[in-house]
This record gives structure tokens, C-alpha cells and sequence, in this order.
């Protein structure tokens, strides 16, 4: 068993305004995502940002009601820049924060801003998990195999999380969970059903070709 040594935290909060682009996504701490920036608001938002280097929020929505958390992200890239001023970005994720109210549209502002929660974690002790191994056996099963040498390293859950992909809904579940320890074991459980899942799969599939 892979000897995963994770953080288990002491979480404190702080609470800051700052700009919010709600979005049905959610950007772990460590992960890049790419945005197509069209809306006068959001142009406006990120010509703000880039001119005072600043961080700003995707609370996750799903449908049309924005949830209660959200991914702070800040902008690592422009990619493109077109006539009209939309872009074409690459931001990374920062951290996680809970939603506390929203403002309306500043003075001289398209977009709002949020007042949130800052979720810090500090250090307490060590863990060991089977989260690495895990991941490992679901992506030997065919999910990925490019990635697999990256098990081979210590992961945390948001680093597990990013190689194993998931869809928006399971990350805003995951960013919920205020501990390592909470997190992993979601993680662990979820891996256990992929990995079930996916071994049925390969089964159905053995036995449609002998047939």
C-alpha cells in the first residue's frame, strides 16, 4: 500500500470581497481551466483584473442558483485577444471559498462582487491512505493510462482529483468537505464505485467479443 501522507488542518476563515463570475465549473487549488470571456461584464472584469493583478471568484451554479461555495482563481494566461474585446484565458485555481452575501453591480461596475468566506487550512498531522493506490488501479484499468506515473508521487485530494477528472457537480461536492481527511475518504469511496464500474465494463466487453 502507497504510504499517502496528507494534512489533516485546522480550518479558519476570513472574509474578503472580491469579484465573482459564476460559473457551472468548479477549479480545484492547482488547476488550470480555460474561459471564453464574451459578456461586457466579464470583458470589463478581467481588464480590471489584469490591470491590478488581482484574484477573483467562480462560485459554482448549477442550472441558474449559484451554491454556497466557489474556486478563488487567478488569471494565469491570455490567449487570445479578439477585435470586439472578447478573450480567450487560462486562469488558475487558488483556493476555496463559501459564499457569505452578494453585491450588486458596483458604481461604474458591470459585474458584482461577493463577500466570502476564505477557507485557510494550517497543519496538524500526518495520514496514511490508499487514495494513491487506488488511482492507480483505476486508471491501469484504461481511464487515462498517460497519467498513471503520476500515482507514483504523494497526492493530496485536489492533485488526485485533477488526474482523475470528474464532472462539476462531484467537485462542488468535494470543495464542500472542509478537511483533507473528509476529502480523501470521499475520494477513496468514489474510486472504489469508478473502479467496480469499470472492471464490469471490461468484463461485458470480454464477453461480447468471445461471443
Amino acid at each position: 500500500m502507497q504510504k499517502l501522507v496528507y494534512l489533516q488542518r485546522k480550518i479558519e476563515w476570513f472574509m474578503e470581497r472580491i469579484p465573482i463570475f459564476p460559473l457551472n465549473a468548479v477549479v480545484f487549488p492547482g488547476e488550470f481551466f480555460n474561459l471564453h470571456i464574451f459578456e461586457p461584464r466579464y470583458k470589463q472584469l478581467i481588464q480590471d483584473i489584469e490591470l491590478g493583478n488581482t484574484s477573483f471568484g467562480i462560485p459554482y451554479i448549477d442550472n441558474v442558483t449559484p451554491g454556497n461555495y466557489g474556486s478563488e482563481v487567478r488569471l494565469h494566461k491570455v490567449l487570445n485577444r479578439y477585435p470586439g474585446g472578447e478573450l480567450d484565458i487560462t486562469v488558475e485555481g487558488i483556493g476555496v471559498f463559501e459564499i457569505q452575501s452578494y453585491t450588486n453591480s458596483l458604481e461604474d461596475k458591470l459585474y458584482s462582487e461577493g463577500l466570502v468566506g476564505k477557507r485557510i487550512e494550517s497543519t496538524l498531522f500526518e495520514h496514511s491512505s490508499n487514495l494513491g493506490m487506488l488511482l492507480h488501479e483505476y486508471l491501469s484499468l484504461g481511464k487515462k493510462p498517460d497519467e498513471i506515473e503520476q500515482t507514483e508521487i504523494l497526492l493530496s485530494s485536489y492533485e488526485a482529483a485533477i488526474i482523475l477528472g470528474m464532472h462539476p457537480e462531484k467537485k462542488y461536492r468535494l470543495i464542500q468537505l472542509e478537511s483533507e481527511q473528509k476529502r480523501q475518504i470521499w475520494l477513496s469511496n468514489e474510486l472504489k464505485l469508478l473502479i467496480q464500474s469499470r472492471k464490469m465494463e471490461l468484463q461485458l466487453d470480454k464477453k461480447f467479443i468471445l461471443n
